[in-house]
């Protein structure tokens, strides 16, 4: 992702769902930048805070797991700050986590546990991802993913 190897203005849309947090998502929107196309696009999801007040827990678990996480209109000045435009912006609704990442990984957590006895490196890992899972059924109502559409200036 930071090494892209293509000619400045190669691409009309650059489109990253779930994975602009591996770069920063102001590092990301600056390093992608220069291969948009004149009037390009750029397509990505960020977690963000949907509350200001966030129970401890819940910032807790941010706060370790990804600190740079930041609420939707800290995310818009920044779009504005590294020459884009928002075209437009949503959340994701709770279905897409649930349905289509956490219910799957839940249901694998057993036999992964079971594939694994034995092995405590793996066991802390599934305890990290039921926690994870956990804290997502408690507290999804203070963060989820915000799709965020622009155009390059």
């Amino acid at each position: 992702m930071r090494q892209l190897d293509f000619a400045p203005g190669s691409f009309d849309l650059v489109w990253s769902e779930g994975a602009i947090y591996v770069m920063g998502f102001e590092a990301g929107l600056r390093e992608w930048r220069p291969l948009l196309a004149p009037g390009g696009h750029l397509a990505v999801t960020e977690v963000c805070w949907t509350r200001p007040d966030p129970p401890p827990e819940c910032a807790a678990f941010w706060a370790e797991e990804y600190p740079a996480i930041r609420d939707v209109p800290s995310r818009l000045a920044t779009i504005e700050a590294c020459g884009y435009d928002t075209v437009g912006h949503f959340v994701l609704p709770p279905s897409s986590w649930w349905h289509d990442y956490y219910r799957p990984l839940e249901r694998n957590l057993a036999r992964f546990r079971d594939r694994h006895r034995g092995e405590p490196d793996a066991q802390g890992l599934a305890d990290q991802v039921q926690h994870e899972i956990d804290v997502w059924r408690r507290y999804s109502d203070c963060y989820s993913y915000e799709f965020f559409v622009m155009r390059a200036r």
